[in-house]
C-alpha cells in the first residue's frame, strides 16, 4: 500500500489474489481498462488465484473476456451495485449529484454479458462466491467481501 504501481507494470501471475474496490469512478477509470481486465482474466484463469470484485468495479465483469473470446462473467453468479440503488442516486439524465452522466449502469450491463446477477436486496450484505470469482454488492458488503477472500485463500 506504501508503494502503489500502475497495472501495467505488475504481473497478476505473481499475486494469490487480485481485488477491485468499487465506488462510482471505476465506471471510468478501472473497468474500462484494459489491464485490468488482464488481471481479472489471469486470477480467474490461475490454478491458485482468485478475485474479489466490489460494488460498481463489478462492471469490469462486462469487459473482460476469457481466453475463447467469451465474457468472463456468462454463465456466473455474482452480486455487485444494484440497478434499484442506482436510481436513488442519479437524476432523469442519469447524471450524479456532481453532475457527471453515469456510462452505464453496472447491473445492465454484466447481466447482457451473461451473469446471473442476484444483489439479494433483503439482505444486510451480499457476497457470492462462483468459483475463483468472488463480488459483493457495495460498501455494506466490503468487510464480509474481505473475509470471505481470507477464507477462499486459506482453502
Amino acid at each position: 500500500m506504501n508503494d502503489p504501481q500502475p497495472l501495467s507494470a505488475v504481473d497478476p501471475s505473481a499475486y494469490d489474489a487480485v481485488v477491485f474496490p468499487g465506488g462510482h469512478g471505476t465506471v471510468w477509470d478501472v473497468n474500462q481498462d484494459h489491464h485490468a481486465r488482464a488481471a481479472l482474466r489471469t486470477a480467474v484463469a490461475g490454478e491458485d488465484s482468485v478475485a474479489l470484485v466490489v460494488c460498481h468495479a463489478v462492471g469490469l465483469l462486462a469487459f473482460t473476456r476469457d481466453a475463447d473470446g467469451e465474457f468472463l462473467v456468462d454463465g456466473r453468479s455474482i452480486t455487485g451495485f444494484p440497478d434499484a440503488w442506482e436510481t436513488g442516486i442519479v437524476d432523469d439524465a442519469e447524471q450524479l449529484p456532481d453532475g457527471r452522466k453515469l456510462p452505464y449502469w453496472t447491473e445492465r450491463e454484466v447481466v447482457a454479458a451473461g451473469a446471473d446477477f442476484d444483489a439479494k436486496l433483503d439482505a444486510d450484505t451480499s457476497v457470492t462466491v462462483d468459483g475463483d470469482l468472488i463480488t459483493a454488492r457495495g460498501p455494506p458488503s466490503s468487510a464480509a467481501a474481505a473475509e470471505t477472500l481470507l477464507a477462499e485463500l486459506d482453502s
